[in-house]
């Protein structure tokens, strides 16, 4: 005779345990927005989407409570100061501190406070680095002279840029996928007008970008057996999955995950978003030489002083499925152990702790 029983209860829906810290998002000219960081629905917007992440893999790594956190694109104000504000600045890419360092307890920024010297050699690109480089020093140092005289550097923390609006997808195999090579992405931030000295000197990330797709260009004829994929633009396109071309095609993040080598040319900075993005989708990365920065230390990146070398560098991995099968592993291994959410939230949770 078959037993009878009483179905189970339904469990009570385990709630979420209240955050420590306020979060808001801040956007110049907007009204700030706060937002939980454990829901990437609720972030304004994409980019903020891997630091979001990041923020709650702090509070799970015993970050301190009781404090504000604002996420901006906002290097002159915040809302309110104090040592229980923290900020996480977007954006500022010419690695400077931004106006209020010094009157928070700690701000985390991309591209951090300390702005790398050139790597690029006697290229021409490498030459107008450095005359940038020099030019964007000369007006640091009368603002790191007015703070050393109210007390010293501000705790200016780097973090990683991180990904854009990458899809959560699964890791496809090698073997699987489309594209041997693959770039989608803007040629230069936009086009100068002609009294502008970019429109005639160019710019170190033109010159890159320009570079590498004739390089990839040359690779294609001469290898009609590699699918080589370019979807170049002509200025920076905040949707990378409209494609410069007018013509449908799959999301950034299908393409990104259906590419064996992904193609990282720098941007105004060497280090880009797409890095992140290619080593989280299991690419192997080919990219110029990256700045010495704490969470790029051992990144199994094939890194480039010169685009014209691409063929002589990724031919032979193209051509060997077991390292290129190497590479991806250190890629998702690296990603893992020291780029994505849990360790940068574990350097944010103990560098709070330690200012505390």
């Amino acid at each position: 005779m078959e037993l009878l029983t009483a179905p189970s209860p339904a469990s009570p829906p385990v709630e979420a345990p209240p955050l420590r810290n306020r979060y808001v998002y801040v956007e110049p000219g907007r009204k700030p927005v706060p937002f939980d960081p454990r829901d990437a629905s609720s972030v304004p917007h994409g980019h903020a989407v891997y630091t979001a992440r990041v923020l709650a893999a702090a509070e799970r790594a015993g970050a301190p409570g009781g404090l504000t956190v604002y996420v901006t694109w906002d290097r002159a104000s915040l809302p309110s100061y104090g040592r229980d504000v923290v900020a996480v600045l977007f954006g500022e890419e010419w690695s400077r501190a931004p106006a209020y360092a010094d009157r928070v307890l700690a701000t985390f920024k991309w591209h951090g406070a300390a702005l790398p010297r050139p790597a690029g050699g006697l290229t021409y690109g490498g030459w107008l680095d450095l005359v940038r480089w020099c030019r964007i020093q000369s007006r640091r140092l009368p603002e790191r002279a007015r703070r050393r005289l109210r007390g010293g550097d501000p705790a200016v923390y780097a973090l990683p840029v991180g990904y854009g609006k990458l899809d959560d997808l699964p890791i496809k195999p090698l073997t699987d996928r489309a594209y041997d090579l693959y770039f989608s992405g803007s040629v230069d931030n936009r086009t100068y007008p002609f009294w502008k000295p970019e429109r005639w000197l160019q710019t170190p990330k033109g010159i890159a970008r320009r570079e590498m797709a004739a390089a990839a260009e040359g690779l294609a004829r001469r290898r009609p057996d590699l699918a080589v994929e370019l979807d170049l633009m002509a200025a920076y396109a905040p949707n990378l999955e409209a494609s410069g071309k007018g013509t449908p095609r799959p999301s950034y993040s299908e393409e990104m995950m259906d590419t064996r080598v992904c193609l990282v040319p720098r941007g105004t900075t060497l280090e880009t978003a797409r890095l992140y993005e290619g080593l989280r989708s299991g690419c192997v990365v080919v990219t110029d030489v990256l700045p010495d920065r704490w969470y790029l230390g051992g990144v199994p990146a094939l890194q480039l002083r010169r685009w014209r070398d691409l063929p002589r560098v990724v031919e032979p991995v193209l051509d060997d499925p077991a390292r290129l099968q190497a590479l991806q592993d250190a890629g998702l291994r690296w990603w893992t152990e020291r780029a994505s959410e849990a360790p940068v939230g574990l350097y944010v949770a103990r560098t709070l702790l330690a200012l505390r």
